[in-house]
């Protein structure tokens, strides 16, 4: 038992005794990286499986093309799907919304990202119920851009699979741009959530 006092760091400490957390603990998965002119960055199930139920989502990625939107897709049995089973809401920090709760993909930015040097978009997403049957898929997070003109743009972001898709278990993600390509070394992390 650590009692309230003053510790000098300059002095050397043994602990013995199991350390534990009421709190979540968060597991790398994988760091993945993609290269320059890809139209898809996919994570398959070998990241997103059974393991956990819950996962932290980091993403960075530049487009090759300006006046773009960053989408995401889910992959079920290793098909990609296409159908309008996805709802999703967007809010910009300084005002403007977007929203859909019958789409063909998850929107992840409000307002159009840029492609000069500088601009792009990063966020992150905590994904629930990834092979839960209770509840659809469901996530929320914020991305940050820098549309054409070199503005910032902040977002909060949320999304969930539609009615009907309770039994939907997720087993991997497809990020890619509305049209064009990923310009430089997109980067993808992923945490599972114990």
């Amino acid at each position: 038992k650590i009692q309230s006092e003053s510790i000098n760091l300059a002095d050397t400490y043994t602990f013995t005794g199991t350390v534990t957390s009421a709190g979540t603990a968060m597991v790398k998965v994988a760091d993945l990286d993609f290269t320059d002119g890809v139209t898809t960055c996919d994570i398959s199930s070998t990241h997103i499986n059974s393991t956990y139920d819950s996962y932290r989502i980091q993403y960075r990625f530049k487009p090759a093309t300006d006046n773009v939107n960053l989408r995401l897709r889910v992959f079920v049995g290793g098909v990609i799907q296409t159908g309008t089973i996805y709802a999703y809401e967007g809010h910009q920090s300084g005002g403007g919304a977007i929203n859909s709760n019958s789409d063909s993909y998850f929107r992840l930015n409000s307002g159009s990202i840029g492609s000069a040097t500088g601009e792009g978009i990063m966020g992150h997403i905590e994904m629930l119920n990834v092979n839960s049957t209770f509840l659809p898929l469901s996530y929320g997070g914020s991305s940050n851009h820098m549309n054409t003109s070199g503005n910032h743009v902040g977002n909060e972001i949320t999304g969930f699979l539609k009615k009907g898709q309770e039994a939907t278990v997720v087993n991997g993600l497809r990020f890619y741009f509305n049209s064009g390509n990923f310009q430089g070394a997109g980067n993808v992390k992923i945490y599972g959530i114990s």
